[in-house]
């Protein structure tokens, strides 16, 4: 009797927790909607321009990220038998950099190798598919490896061409993972705010940039929050239809010696790797340049705001995952946070801006919870789920005996899941350290400002040179930062393989 209240108590409190969070994402949505009156239905008109140049970006980007990374993926095959393990998987890493490392950084960087930046569709479409290139090469790559390596052998044999083979075999074989990897691109390009704000202009602006400004240059709170809501409801809706996808490891090695390589035509290998170029390139241009003829003062304040909030914001992703691993719901209730997807910044923002507290200290504290609620859902489905569900056979196993759930945790659950949490939470922090659009909104001090905003604004006013000359602090801030919260997976995994 004891025994089966102490495990009642258990999961309600499990519960309580997993609900806690989940309503600590919704919170800013529900007090936005509490403050503006949704019974009036407001129209721009200019809003069909702007769903019209969403669109098309939406679908050019699509285009050539697919296609480059699909003929991409075919290419690893041949590069995976000349390199080593551990080359592969640098070559992967290189790869995949450009869609995890902050906006603001592979635009500046690029636009410095290239002498000239990109602007309008020519530049939304070219950094989305710069950006993500090399990711989806990754992940098709794993694909093609799981589907088409034994019917591949079977056409070899046969004397079928290159092209027939991708064309009439490849391509049907491999459909429904394009589909699928199409949809989340699609819905990632349509509602994206960072590249659009930074080169789209007013057309391909996109739907976010246009609440953002709804608020910030006409001060229109009820349209936009209205445009914001119904913006939420269509990302939940559409996220319930890929809800279940598989997910996908990055990191995993695979033995790949039997695909043949007349399929696999190494010169595809360009363009994925074309970014990597131009932001290497890049790089290497910035620290050629007089970098360090900066104002010292301004300097010191903007990098110790960045520190402060990037620190603060992967301080929070580390507790809430650890709080949604003690939780360890893989039931229905669970799956809501697959299912939630924030329409971006403004809600956000926009919530934490109407919140007491305005101190610097206060506002830099909401600036790191708001973007610690942004990245939450997207790393908990990146693979912090999967990794979840990969342990629920042990907790199932260790649940048969009479063993209070903290030791489960501490003993069984923690010790798995603590190199993931420390990854995510280094991806966070890396991101907060470039985030420009929720810290300018709710810290427009210039003496607590971060480099990212700073950088920001320079670029608005046209004065790339001197953005590009706070590039290296906000640089080695993001590359610190990032392996001080990596540095706690390295340690954790050497301790579970010691």
């Amino acid at each position: 009797m004891e025994k089966s209240i102490l495990l009642v108590a258990s999961q309600f409190f499990r519960k309580l927790i997993f609900l806690s969070v989940l309503g600590g994402l919704i919170f800013p949505l529900l007090f936005l909607v509490s403050h503006f009156s949704l019974q009036k239905i407001y129209w721009d008109p200019f809003l069909i321009a702007i769903l019209r140049g969403a669109f098309t970006q939406t679908a050019l980007s699509l285009v050539f990220t697919i296609t480059f990374g699909f003929f991409g993926a075919l290419s690893l095959f041949s590069l995976r038998r000349s390199l080593t393990e551990k080359q592969f998987y640098v070559l992967s890493f290189l790869l995949i950099s450009p869609s995890f490392i902050p906006p603001i950084m592979v635009v500046l960087l690029i636009a410095k190798s290239l002498s000239y930046l990109p602007t309008g569709l020519e530049g939304v479409v070219f950094y989305h598919a710069i950006m993500n290139i090399g990711l989806v090469s990754v992940l098709l790559h794993r694909q093609i490896d799981k589907k088409a390596k034994s019917f591949a052998r079977d056409n070899l044999v046969s004397g079928v061409s290159c092209r027939r083979f991708i064309f009439r075999g490849l391509l049907p074989e491999m459909r429904s993972d394009l589909s699928l990897l199409s949809f989340y691109f699609f819905i990632l390009y349509f509602f994206s705010f960072s590249v659009p704000f930074l080169v789209g202009g007013s057309i391909y602006g996109g739907v976010e940039v246009f609440i953002y400004e709804k608020i910030l240059l006409f001060g229109q709170w009820g349209e936009a929050i209205q445009y914001s809501f119904y913006l939420f409801v269509i990302l939940f809706l559409l996220s319930k239809v890929f809800e279940k996808r598989e997910n996908t490891h990055f990191w995993s090695s695979q033995s790949l010696s039997n695909y043949p390589r007349k399929y696999s035509p190494v010169s595809f290998i360009i363009g994925p790797l074309f970014p990597v170029v131009l932001l290497f390139i890049g790089l290497s241009l910035l620290f050629l340049n007089n970098w360090w003829a900066i104002d010292s003062a301004s300097w010191l304040s903007l990098v110790r705001g960045t520190w402060f909030i990037s620190l603060v914001t992967g301080i929070l992703t580390f507790l809430f995952l650890t709080a949604l691993s003690y939780a360890f719901l893989q039931n229905t209730i669970g799956r809501w946070l697959l299912s939630f997807v924030y329409p971006g910044w403004v809600i956000l923002g926009f919530a934490f801006l109407l919140l007491p507290g305005e101190s610097t200290l206060a506002r830099m504290l909401k600036t790191s919870v708001a973007l610690s609620f942004l990245y939450l859902p997207f790393v908990y489905r990146l693979i912090f789920h999967q990794v979840l569900k990969d342990l629920t056979f042990q907790v199932k196993v260790s649940s048969t005996f009479p063993v209070p759930w903290r030791k489960i945790f501490f003993n069984v659950i923690f010790p798995q899941v603590l190199p993931s949490i420390a990854f995510l939470s280094a991806l966070s922090s890396l991101w907060a350290a470039g985030d420009f659009a929720i810290t300018g909104l709710l810290i427009n001090s210039h003496s607590s400002s971060t480099l990212a905003y700073e950088m920001k604004e320079l670029m608005a006013n046209y004065r790339l040179e001197k953005a590009l000359m706070y590039m290296p602090s906000l640089l080695i801030s993001s590359l610190l930062l990032f392996l001080l919260f990596s540095g706690i997976a390295y340690v954790s995994r050497s301790k579970n393989i010691s």
